[in-house]
């Protein structure tokens, strides 16, 4: 069997993407470590040939922040090629813009909280809204803090 989660040989290229990360990946990245959404997120993970921001491996959740590079057609082939892969692999992955994290992070966030918690809860225990309670968390609110970044 092949080994498809984070191979050896893209070691060097994972290594550099985290000490290389944009400043939308920083901002996220700070609402993500340490399991402050009740899940564990490994950053720049790999999956076959290709490398997400942001993976929950318990729950095969990936979160893609997505810069201006990916608005060229090349670019969105590739992203589509990608999308495909990591759905054969079982991953659920979220897209935001680098603008959604800089001017919404509250609410990507909440998405990022929503899918954890539809992917945590068994069917039989969503409700019609598709919320378990208070919050998308099942009860827990997240201190976001401040962008400096300006929104239009």
């Amino acid at each position: 069997m092949t080994h498809l989660f984070n191979r050896s040989q893209d070691q060097l290229k994972r290594k550099l993407l985290r000490n290389n990360q944009t400043e939308a990946e920083r901002i996220l990245w700070i609402r993500l470590r340490k399991s402050q959404l009740g899940e564990k997120f490994r950053r720049q993970y790999s999956v076959g040939p290709y490398v997400m921001d942001f993976y929950c491996a318990r729950l095969k959740l990936g979160v893609e922040i997505d810069g201006d590079s990916h608005l060229t057609p090349e670019a969105q082939e590739y992203d589509i090629c990608r999308e495909d892969f990591l759905d054969c692999a079982g991953i659920k992955l979220i897209r935001v813009s680098n603008q959604e994290v800089y001017c919404h992070l509250y609410e990507v966030v909440e998405k990022i909280l929503l899918q954890l918690s539809s992917v945590n809860t068994p069917p039989h225990l969503t409700s019609p809204l598709g919320k378990g309670g208070g919050t998308p968390s099942g009860g827990s609110s997240v201190a976001l803090g401040s962008v400096s970044k300006a929104c239009p």
